[in-house]
């Protein structure tokens, strides 16, 4: 009897063993767990951060734009010739020479007459312009090296009519046309058309020059004059000399 309440009392476990076990298995399983939620998450963000830093692929294309933009035709040049139509006898007029894509050209103003020549643009890309207007004093004489822009570029001359120019004048420009940077290089020299110019006399200055024109013949009568009396008194004083002589003889 003693030997088999020993025996029930031997095989009956601790409970004290097995919830310590059991406590042991449960953490173990809970520290796995977080070790791997852990993990997981830390992949994902790996994966996130990697996504973003991910360049793009050979097969990504850009948008396009569904327009095109149209490009200047640069196979020809317009030379413009701007010319003042009427100047003044005493007064100074301009002359603009502009070269440039025709799509550009400028418009004329009131007062200004115009004439255009069209020239192939691989002929040179820098230019001397030299007015041709032998009735004007022109300034400056000749142009510096100007590049040709696609929009356009221009040069300015005056133009003053010399003593004693009146009525039409012709006038135009001769254009020297350079491969080379700072006009370096054979020229290839090109005319613009010719433009007619209209002198005509500003009547305070046609008066002033009328006095001026009476005033010096004045003067030259004047000095005349006096040099005719001036004889005509010398010569009745020697006459009157030679009576006096003759009666004291």
């Amino acid at each position: 009897m003693d030997l088999i309440e020993a025996t029930e009392v031997d095989s009956i476990p601790e409970p004290e063993v097995f919830s310590k076990d059991s406590t042991e298995l449960t953490e173990v399983v809970r520290e796995e767990t977080t070790e791997s939620t852990v993990e997981n998450s830390r992949s994902e963000s790996k994966t996130n951060s990697d996504s973003k830093r991910k360049p793009a692929t050979p097969d990504t294309k850009p948008i396009e734009p569904t327009e095109e933009v149209s490009k200047p035709d640069l196979d020809d040049y317009e030379f413009v010739l701007e010319v003042t139509e009427v100047i003044a006898a005493n007064k100074t007029g301009a002359m603009t020479v502009w070269i440039g894509n025709p799509t550009y050209k400028p418009t004329t103003g009131d007062g200004i007459i115009s004439e255009s020549t069209i020239m192939p643009a691989d002929i040179g890309q820098f230019a001397k312009i030299t007015p041709l207007a032998p009735d004007f004093d022109v300034k400056p004489q000749k142009s510096g090296c100007i590049k040709i822009h696609p929009s356009g570029s221009s040069e300015s001359f005056s133009l003053t009519p010399k003593k004693g120019t009146r009525g039409k004048m012709s006038v135009r420009a001769k254009i020297e046309l350079f491969e080379g940077e700072d006009c370096t290089g054979t020229p290839i020299p090109k005319t613009t058309q010719i433009l007619t110019v209209k002198v005509k006399v500003d009547p305070l200055s046609l008066l002033g020059q009328i006095f001026d024109i009476v005033w010096d013949n004045f003067i030259i009568f004047l000095g005349s004059l006096l040099g005719l009396l001036a004889t005509i008194a010398l010569f009745k004083i020697r006459k009157k000399a030679k009576i006096e002589e003759k009666k004291k003889d």
